[in-house]
């Protein structure tokens, strides 16, 4: 049926430019280095595997992964100097040496509340090496980052 005309479609001679939308919210870098993907599976055991990093963005991870992942996955992904971050797979693509995820870093799990500016004086108390009653005016100031 290639050569029949349908009447929804427009049959030209040439490719056709198509402009196309980055869905990225932050830029991208490269970002090259071996990593190991930790995650517990179905009977709560904890498997590993090694991965290599090809990007990184303010908020994720680019990892081409020998283990296909799903989407909503959540995993821990120890980077080459030691540092770990939990991590959320965003999406995940067929690639030659593997599959490509795209992973989103979760910052601050452990809170059970939000954050909310603060600032202002309190007055900080401990015990020195003597064990007299210390005190000390701070000045309190919450980041927010």
């Amino acid at each position: 049926m290639p050569d029949e005309k349908l009447p929804q479609f427009e049959i030209v001679d040439a490719p056709v430019a198509v402009e196309t939308v980055d869905r990225r919210e932050s830029d991208r870098w490269t970002a090259l280095g071996d990593v190991i993907l930790r995650w517990l599976d179905a009977d709560g055991v904890i498997q590993s595997v090694e991965g290599q990093m090809v990007d990184r963005s303010s908020d994720g991870f680019g990892v081409i992964s020998p283990h296909q992942f799903s989407v909503g996955d959540e995993l821990f992904l120890v980077l080459p100097k030691g540092a770990e971050k939990k991590a959320i797979v965003r999406h995940h693509a067929d690639a030659t040496a593997g599959w490509h995820l795209g992973l989103h870093v979760v910052h601050h799990e452990r809170r059970r509340y939000e954050r909310l500016s603060v600032e202002g004086t309190a007055q900080l108390h401990w015990a020195g090496e003597d064990l007299k009653h210390r005190t000390l005016s701070v000045q309190v100031k919450t980041l927010l980052t």
